[in-house]
């Protein structure tokens, strides 16, 4: 009778233990899922984030070749222009040159015809 007392004790300990099992397991499957959910959708946001970054990337490497290319087209137009300015300060030159000369000339045409004349 004792014995059978015993083992009927150990099948209700053993029922209850399975139950108990069962119930942690689906609990842990409810856990698990909820964890798969939100790694999952940190995951997503994680990248969404990393192609909002990359977009942004390509559009600042685009933006820098296309300053890039601005900035050497500016660098050319300002050299001919550097050029042209050096050309006409060179041009300038000449042409006083040229005007001292023909003042030069007037002069000393001025200075003989005073001259001749006062030989006169």
């Amino acid at each position: 009778e004792r014995s059978k007392s015993i083992i009927l004790d150990k099948e209700r300990q053993v029922e209850r233990l399975r139950k108990e099992n069962i119930e942690m397991s689906r609990n842990l499957g409810k856990s698990k899922g909820y964890f798969e959910h939100h790694l999952n959708m940190a995951q997503q946001q994680h990248q969404k984030k990393m192609d909002s970054f990359h977009v942004q990337l390509q559009s600042a490497l685009q933006q820098q070749r296309s300053f890039s290319a601005e900035n050497h087209h500016l660098r050319r137009d300002n050299q001919a222009k550097q050029q042209t300015i050096a050309g006409l300060r060179t041009r300038l030159e000449e042409m006083e040159e040229e005007m001292n000369q023909m003042r030069m000339n007037h002069a000393m045409e001025m200075g003989c015809l005073d001259g001749e004349d006062e030989e006169d």
